[in-house]
């Protein structure tokens, strides 16, 4: 596959939220371009999964049942993750609901 080092977790018969936390804090502490392999039995993991990592952080590298047992196997690969949309509060401690115009102060449409 030419990645960095592969961490693995079986979380077969674990409850979906202990899954989630699971995944969560191991993916936080692997490097950007390491995989993470996870072993789930629960059909709801992955789209409870998707949404608790943050978004495109992370590259759906193989998806596929296990045979045997019928569990699933996720392959990821952590991005470098940049967010996209700037951080909820600015350096004023102000939520930044209004953007302010060029030249424009919000009094300004008072």
């Amino acid at each position: 596959m030419g990645s960095k080092h592969k961490r693995r977790l079986d979380l077969r018969g674990l409850l979906i939220p202990f899954t989630l936390l699971k995944v969560s804090q191991a993916f936080r502490e692997i490097e950007a371009g390491e995989i993470l392999e996870v072993l789930w039995g629960e059909p709801q993991v992955p789209g409870e999964l998707f949404k608790v990592l943050p978004e495109f952080s992370y590259e759906v590298v193989l998806t596929e049942t296990v045979e045997k047992d019928q569990s699933c196997r996720l392959l990821l690969r952590k991005r470098s993750y940049r967010p996209s949309r700037p951080p909820l509060m600015d350096p004023h401690g102000c939520l930044g609901s209004h953007k302010k115009e060029k030249g424009r102060s919000p009094e300004d449409s008072k």
